[in-house]
């Protein structure tokens, strides 16, 4: 099922999260930053969180400024990491590719997928959020030229894509 939007409704389109609620706390992420914050629900700070990025870190300086942050090849976040269970699923700027990152916590082990290298439709690809082991993403036009066969999308998909809307995914992580 397609749902299709009016150019100027710009509240309907997807739009990435700075907030994510995990269990009672609400974690905040700095806007192109390496750094996340756990909230209470009543707003004070129980945690932060500095994600080690080493020398490719964003300096404090260009932290709002995406295109010297890129330029650059720093590695920042662009949305809120999103926690379920152990399980950390994270989209941000690798240097110059964008990137998703898997992470167990509690395992220590995890992997990335850049999205700017090639794709399959079991990839996670540009996560928005997560609840209940299950995480909402969406894929735009340029997905298209990513994926390594293109065959694997239904027909349908390719089409919509093709004509500029984008697709909303829905996956499942493993316990």
């Amino acid at each position: 099922m397609f749902s299709y939007f009016d150019e100027e409704d710009q509240d309907n389109y997807s739009n990435y999260s700075l907030f994510q609620k995990v269990g009672d706390s609400i974690y905040y992420t700095d806007d192109m930053s390496d750094t996340t914050h756990v909230f209470t629900p009543k707003g004070e700070l129980v945690h932060s969180y500095l994600f080690n990025f080493g020398k490719y870190a964003p300096p404090l300086e260009a932290r709002y400024d995406a295109e010297q942050l890129i330029k650059e090849k720093h590695v920042f976040m662009y949305t809120c990491p999103l926690i379920y269970d152990s399980k950390l699923v994270m989209f941000l700027r690798n240097r110059h590719l964008r990137t998703v990152l898997y992470y167990d916590m509690k395992e220590r082990i995890g992997g990335n997928k850049d999205i700017d290298k090639g794709l399959s439709p079991t990839d996670i690809i540009i996560p928005l959020c997560m609840a209940d082991g299950y995480v909402v993403g969406y894929l735009e036009d340029y997905c298209l030229d990513r994926f390594e066969d293109k065959t694997t999308l239904p027909a349908d998909v390719v089409q919509h894509l093709e004509n500029g809307y984008r697709v909303v995914a829905f996956y499942r992580l493993k316990r």
